[in-house]
């Protein structure tokens, strides 16, 4: 599927964004990690697979772990502009771009100074996200909550700015890192 995708991404260069180039580098842990063993048609095969958990330990999961707290990190880190870390108006401005805002964007813009704390709040979940993902007290509970910022804070992006497929890629990412316990808590 990977090797599918990079022919398809390098047909034109043009069409790419950031959210498939970010979908292609998480499909490589795809090689390492036995993806295949849950919700595919191969699962459906092999019936012995249903027994195994559905926590997985390895070097490609810390390794998926740690590509998905550098993204975050790294988005954070990019936004030193004051726009984003005095002033707080860098929400502000992205939402006022016509070219991306939905109407609700539009609607937001006559409340700057909710939008204001919307950008720090915004600013403090990509820096905190390593540190939910990573933390090694209490790793169901803290990377469960980390999970939902991460999923609101990528619904709010959805409903407020045409992204194209970054949005939904990003969510999908953190799909497979939601905990075992909640899976089965979903299965059952």
């Amino acid at each position: 599927t990977w090797y599918f995708l990079s022919l398809v991404h390098h047909r034109n260069n043009f069409l790419l964004d950031v959210g498939d180039i970010y979908l292609r580098l998480m499909m490589v842990w795809g090689f390492f990690l036995p993806w295949q063993a849950r919700y595919s048609l191969d699962s459906l095969r092999q019936s012995d697979w249903k027994k195994l958990p559905n926590q997985f330990y390895s070097l490609a999961t810390f390794g998926y772990l740690i590509q998905v707290s550098t993204a975050y990190f790294m988005a954070a880190l990019l936004k030193y502009d004051p726009l984003w870390t005095r002033t707080g108006d860098a929400l502000y401005c992205a939402l006022s771009i016509d070219q991306f805002s939905t109407d609700f964007a539009k609607s937001l813009l006559a409340y700057p100074h909710f939008l204001k704390i919307f950008n720090f709040l915004a600013l403090g979940i990509e820096y905190t996200a390593p540190f939910f993902l990573l933390c090694p007290w209490n790793t169901r509970s803290v990377r469960a909550f980390g999970l939902f910022l991460l999923l609101s804070f990528h619904f709010g992006i959805l409903c407020c700015l045409h992204l194209g497929l970054l949005v939904p890629i990003c969510m999908l990412v953190l799909v497979g890192l939601v905990p075992g316990h909640i899976i089965d808590w979903f299965e059952a």
